[in-house]
């Protein structure tokens, strides 16, 4: 079993109080949601090298119980599961990033499919637009991924997006698994169910709240490698010390009632 440890203040840093589980693929990469972003000046290599795509998908009514706010969140008007981004990225980092600080977001280029960006990868964010979070996702992963003819251009980046999300959505899979919100279930149940489907290893994320020892599915990553193959994610988990290690993981129809949140040392294990 592989124990590697991340600081609370290095958390800390990153989530301002969120405490994020993460069935995870890479020793060292947290997962940053969407809500929260990292600024451009935190020392990200701004070099387009990277090894793999990520995609990852995110369950609303659990995101929304992370924002503090009082009217924090637009649910979308089903049960479905939103886009969070698709990110180039180098094995072992959480890098690259931001890679052309000059870019400039065009809203025009993506004025033929923002009706089904609206759809399929809103801000869930009162307060942030969808256009914002686009252009932040943009900045931050896109222009990392231009060496791709796939996904070269500002445009190629969200159709190619919105495809791979077609092809491999989240909501699909865990209803053909009969995996429904509402309900709670082992951890081993949601990544193995999902692993099968694939025909490879996923990264299931998880947002937890300490204090009552309760656990919520928040998102699920697909990855690929640089001619869209589906390829495995060498999983592990990440188990905050304060969070419970043998209780089910709430699939939540709503918004949960508890804040989501908290902070410790995480540590990491490739078994679940």
């Amino acid at each position: 079993m592989e124990i590697n440890l991340i600081s609370a203040n290095q958390l800390r840093f990153l989530y301002f109080g969120l405490l994020i589980v993460t069935v995870q693929t890479y020793p060292g990469i947290p997962n940053v949601p969407e809500f929260l972003e990292l600024p451009e000046i935190i020392g990200l290599t701004t070099e387009k090298e990277f090894d793999i795509l990520i995609l990852t998908q995110q369950w609303p009514q659990t995101i929304c119980s992370t924002f503090e706010s009082a009217k924090p969140c637009k649910l979308p008007p089903d049960n479905r599961w939103t886009i969070h981004g698709l990110w180039p990225t180098k094995l072992h980092t959480k890098e690259p990033a931001f890679c052309d600080n000059g870019a400039k977001f065009n809203h025009a280029a993506i004025a033929s499919i923002e009706k089904e960006l609206n759809e399929k990868w809103p801000s869930l964010n009162n307060k942030k637009s969808s256009r914002d979070f686009w252009t932040h996702e943009w900045k931050k992963h896109g222009t990392c991924s231009t060496m791709l003819k796939p996904v070269n251009t500002q445009e190629n980046y969200f159709r190619k997006t919105l495809q791979l999300r077609d092809k491999f959505y989240v909501k699909s899979i865990l209803d053909k698994l009969k995996i429904l919100p509402g309900k709670s279930y082992p951890v081993k149940k949601i990544v193995d169910g999902i692993n099968q489907a694939l025909g490879k290893r996923c990264v299931v994320s998880l947002v937890c709240n300490s204090a009552k020892k309760l656990s919520y599915l928040s998102e699920i990553q697909i990855c690929f490698d640089k001619s869209f193959n589906l390829i495995d994610c060498q999983g592990s988990i990440q188990y905050p010390k304060k969070c419970p290690r043998t209780h089910d993981i709430i699939y939540p129809d709503s918004p949960p009632a508890v804040y989501l949140d908290g902070l410790d040392e995480i540590e990491q294990s490739t078994n679940y």
